[in-house]
């Protein structure tokens, strides 16, 4: 089966300065230097029990420091996925590539829908029963067996020996797929020949139009599966 092709991604600059945690004082923090984050936090931070400027000066460090490894997280990242290809052998190496006999029946029948050139929004809301809050829908998307494989996997992995990233600083139970080598076989075609038709049809404002046609020419044998999970 040929690949399927390589999606660029681009992150966000203000990934390198917002949403930084501070545990000690549980607090959210933006940082672009030392004179705006001092101007902006330190007193709330001395609310929060900061009571000695070596305590403020630690705290500064502590942005400092997470803003570093930030920084150097994409670099970091692929020496990870080396070592994860090099050392580490797969518990079930099937999950790795998205197969429709993954998938629950309800949400390939929204897919399949979605991909009909007259399919529209109140259509495909009559296929979506659930809607938590406005704008907001769920559904089932994978099988319970193969949720079942994947867990055995992430938990197999997580009890190996070899190096974990984790999703940020408030995670530290947190497992990046795309480490683990779910990026290309899972992750890109579940988001392109899945979602996307869905999305489009809920979401054109965000995602556009454009891909619902598309998708529908798309042979829709194995994909691939998307974001950050945690292990239990």
């Amino acid at each position: 089966m040929a690949a399927w092709p390589k999606a660029r991604f681009c992150s966000c600059s203000c990934f390198f300065t917002h949403n930084i945690f501070l545990q000690k004082y549980t607090l959210h923090v933006t940082y672009h230097n030392d004179r705006q984050f001092l101007a902006d936090y330190e007193k709330v931070i001395r609310q929060r029990g900061c009571s000695s400027e070596d305590e403020l000066k630690q705290a500064l460090s502590d942005v400092r420091a997470e803003v570093a490894r930030r920084r150097s997280s994409e670099e970091d990242q692929i020496q990870r996925r080396r070592r994860v290809r090099r050392d580490y052998t797969r518990l079930h190496p099937p999950v790795y590539s998205l197969q429709d006999s993954f998938l629950h029946p309800e949400f390939l029948a929204i897919v399949d829908y979605c991909r009909q050139p007259q399919a529209t929004p109140d259509g495909l809301l009559d296929l979506i029963t659930d809607e938590e809050c406005p704008n907001v829908f769920s559904f089932p998307v994978f099988t319970l067996d193969f949720c079942h494989k994947l867990m055995e996997e992430l938990d197999h992995f997580e009890s190996s020996n070899v190096p974990k990233g984790r999703p940020n600083t408030m995670n530290n139970a947190g497992i990046l797929l795309s480490e683990m080598g779910f990026d290309e076989g899972f992750m890109d075609p579940l988001r392109a020949r899945y979602l996307q038709p869905i999305a489009s049809l809920l979401y054109p404002e965000w995602v556009g139009t454009k891909g619902t046609a598309s998708s529908s020419s798309s042979s829709t044998t194995s994909t691939s599966t998307t974001t950050t999970t945690t292990s239990s």
